[in-house]
This record gives structure tokens, C-alpha cells and sequence, in this order.
């Protein structure tokens, strides 16, 4: 599993020069893409069913590689759902859980 993490944060950080949990659980096959898209949509606000049978450890490991082994920095980075109307931001986790929000919130530019 943690080959398949270093390939999914290497090739987010090729392609968009940052790399966040969720790229690496698409990378993954943790969260099929097409969840990642409906899931930015109003039709479904949140990502709890993935976010909830990734556990906070594997989350916390995926960082770590951003973090450590490559000198990322964190940001945090706001996403907004893609509707029309007023803006709102995406909620990830089922509980709202503020450490859960900010995880997956979080960036790790180049």
C-alpha cells in the first residue's frame, strides 16, 4: 500500500505541483474518481462513505509521506461545491469533525 501512496503523491505532484488526500486516495483506488466529481456537486454534499472506511491512520500516513519526505509545507485550501447559486463549501466527513474537514482540506504544495 505504501508504494501506491508514494506513486499517487509523486504523480499529483508532477501534474498539479501539490498533492492532498484526496489525490492520493484517488490515486489509490481508495475513491473512484467519479465519486470525487459527483461528490462536488449539490446532489451530494459529502464524501462519507469513503471518508469514512478510510481510517484516520491511513490518512495520517499519506501526510506524513507529503510532509517528511518530501519537505512539503501544509496549506489549507478551501473547496467550494460546483453549483450554481450561493458558493458553499464541501463537506467531506459525515460528523463534520473539525481534524477530519482540515485533512482533507489541507494541500501540500511543491
Amino acid at each position: 500500500m505504501e508504494e501506491r501512496v508514494v506513486r499517487a503523491a509523486e504523480t499529483a505532484l508532477v501534474a498539479r505541483h501539490y498533492v492532498s488526500a484526496l489525490d492520493i486516495f484517488v490515486g489509490t483506488g481508495l475513491l473512484a474518481p467519479a465519486m470525487y466529481e459527483t461528490g462536488k456537486t449539490a446532489a451530494s454534499p459529502t464524501w462519507s462513505k469513503p471518508s469514512s472506511a478510510i481510517s484516520t491512520r491511513f490518512r495520517a500516513r499519506c501526510m506524513f509521506f507529503a510532509k517528511r519526505e518530501r519537505g512539503l509545507r501544509p496549506s489549507e485550501t478551501a473547496y467550494l461545491a460546483r453549483t450554481r447559486g450561493p458558493r458553499r463549501e464541501l463537506r467531506f466527513s459525515k460528523s463534520g469533525e473539525p481534524g477530519i474537514e482540515r485533512a482533507y482540506r489541507t494541500h501540500f504544495p511543491r
